[in-house]
């Protein structure tokens, strides 16, 4: 995030939530302004730190750095999403598991798109759908070659002639 300035504002409408503590997170100091919005540095209460705007603690949309969305995640370890096997929870991004395709690939994967169903597999399962969809469209058109060659005939063409083999006219 890139802040316009890092000054504190002086206008009577700014108030300085420094040393104020928000749900689980107690405000550092002031981070800077984005647009009209200032933001402001926190400490939450399990030792994590974030960057917050301040509407956003004043309204309690924010509570905490995301551990209590990790904490209040369900486990997902040992069950299956599609070519998923979730292992464990990821030890390098909140809200992540590190999961394995049947494939063999291990990858993190965000909790939501795994219970959303937005996450199938680590992209192997849309190469081998591709390579079927080109193989049945293949098919298709072998098909219909097939089928244009002896079902329909141009009607201005000459009709070849059964006894001779010659065309008529």
């Amino acid at each position: 995030m890139k802040f316009t300035s890092a000054k504190v504002p002086t206008s009577p409408q700014f108030q300085d939530l420094t040393g104020k503590t928000f749900h689980r997170l107690t405000v550092a100091r002031f981070a800077g302004m984005v647009g009209i919005k200032a933001y402001w540095h926190c400490q939450c209460a399990c030792g994590g730190k974030a960057t917050v705007a301040g509407n956003h603690l004043k309204t309690g949309n924010v509570k905490s750095c995301g551990c209590l969305l990790t904490a209040r995640s369900k486990d997902l370890a040992g069950r299956r999403f599609y070519r998923w096997l979730v292992l464990q929870r990821s030890q390098e991004k909140k809200q992540y598991w590190l999961c394995r395709c049947d494939c063999g690939t291990e990858m993190n994967v965000h909790g939501s798109s795994l219970i959303r169903g937005l996450s199938h597999s680590c992209g192997c399962w849309r190469s081998e759908v591709s390579a079927q969809n080109i193989r049945t469209l293949q098919n298709r058109m072998r098909a219909e070659r097939r089928r244009s060659k002896t079902k329909h005939r141009d009607p201005l063409a000459p009709k070849p002639s059964i006894a001779t083999g010659s065309a008529e006219m």
